[in-house]
């Protein structure tokens, strides 16, 4: 494969990452509305330190696994703030 190639899959697959990023802010979004409308506080330390466990149980080794946490991290924080956003902002007419 040449350069312009392998640049060409990078682009696939960082278009895909967007979309994923963006259905899990979506899923978290929802989340966030049912906690609220439970009366349940949103943000969960305990469930974000099982996702942090999770990515590192599913890193394939090719990242260290510190980078899988600082990327997961970034990942849950900014899907938290999202959810905190939606269930702060007034309801859809």
């Amino acid at each position: 494969m040449n350069i312009q190639e392998w640049r060409t899959r990078i682009d696939e697959v960082d278009r895909q990452l967007v979309r994923l990023l963006s259905l899990r802010a979506q899923i978290a979004i929802e989340i966030g509305r049912t906690k609220a409308g439970a009366g349940v506080e949103v943000h969960d330390p305990a469930r974000e330190t099982d996702v942090l466990r999770q990515a590192a149980r599913d890193n394939p080794g090719v990242l260290p696994e510190s980078a899988i946490e600082h990327l997961f991290r970034e990942i849950v924080r900014e899907s938290r703030e999202a959810a905190a956003r939606a269930v702060s902002a007034p309801p859809d007419r």
